[in-house]
């Protein structure tokens, strides 16, 4: 089941997000269920992009999606992954299934994210892969040095 921390604890750069996640065989509506907290680390990182597009998930979610179904349906823009407003949001095959912020955060702070109309184990897995993902690419741009 899907829980969320009382507080934020300091990261340090090892904990940059933590994934809950539930699935519950023959349900309908809702069963790959995600969600967790985005570290304080992560979450300035993604502050400091502002808007960006994160063609990367897109790519490894089509490629899982295509690799694991065997079909030739999916496209790329049924996996929008982007930075917007300094929080990650992404999108999966499906009706309105995806990952997104639960609130407005500030500077130093971490946050909840959740999903909408995750029905599907299936979905579940493309959105972790799209978080892997994610993830990767912040611990490397996190090393680099500033300009």
């Amino acid at each position: 089941m899907l829980c969320y921390p009382e507080e934020y604890p300091e990261t340090g750069n090892r904990q940059l997000l933590k994934v809950l996640c539930s699935t519950e065989k023959n349900r309908i509506h809702y069963g790959g269920s995600l969600g967790g907290w985005v570290g304080i680390d992560m979450a300035n990182w993604m502050l400091s992009l502002k808007e960006i597009v994160l063609s990367e998930c897109t790519e490894a979610m089509l490629e899982a999606a295509l690799f694991i179904k065997g079909r030739k349906h999916y496209a790329a823009w049924e996996f929008p992954a982007y930075i917007k407003d300094g929080a990650f949001i992404i999108d999966c095959c499906g009706d309105a299934c995806g990952i997104f912020p639960d609130e407005s955060h500030d500077k130093d702070e971490g946050y909840e994210f959740s999903c909408h109309n995750t029905d599907s184990f299936f979905q579940q897995l493309l959105l972790i892969i799209g978080l892997a993902v994610l993830c990767g690419k912040a611990r490397k741009e996190m090393k680099k040095p500033l300009s």
